[in-house]
């Protein structure tokens, strides 16, 4: 799939800037997600491998009991402070997908 992916983003088949800047970005993923697979495979590197995906596995299971009040606390913001915050001319709290990341990374406005 990279190999096919990278050709026809190299090759000029597509015209559109924008399509051929999301095959790059896609190529970049897959590159990158083959090479940490290649590196599990060397025996200097498989202890470190075996530690990422425990720890990985370990977070997500963490993180599964919490996504449900992050949810919870992402709606209860946009229901409540849809229209009354407004920083520099901008409404916080427009849309439900922004107040979610804004929960996620617990930004503030100053």
């Amino acid at each position: 799939m990279l190999i096919v992916i990278a050709s026809t983003s190299c090759s000029g088949i597509v015209d559109s800037i924008e399509l051929n800047r999301q095959f790059l970005a896609i190529v970049i993923l897959l590159g990158w997600f083959e090479l940490v697979l290649f590196l599990g495979r060397l025996p200097l590197l498989s202890v470190q491998m075996e530690m990422l995906k425990t720890v990985r596995l370990t977070f997500l299971s963490f993180m599964s009991g919490y996504i449900v009040l992050i949810l919870v606390f992402a709606s209860s913001f946009y229901i409540l402070i849809q229209e009354d915050v407004k920083v520099d001319d901008a409404v916080l709290f427009t849309k439900a997908f922004i107040s979610i990341v804004r929960i996620i990374s617990c930004s503030e406005v100053n």
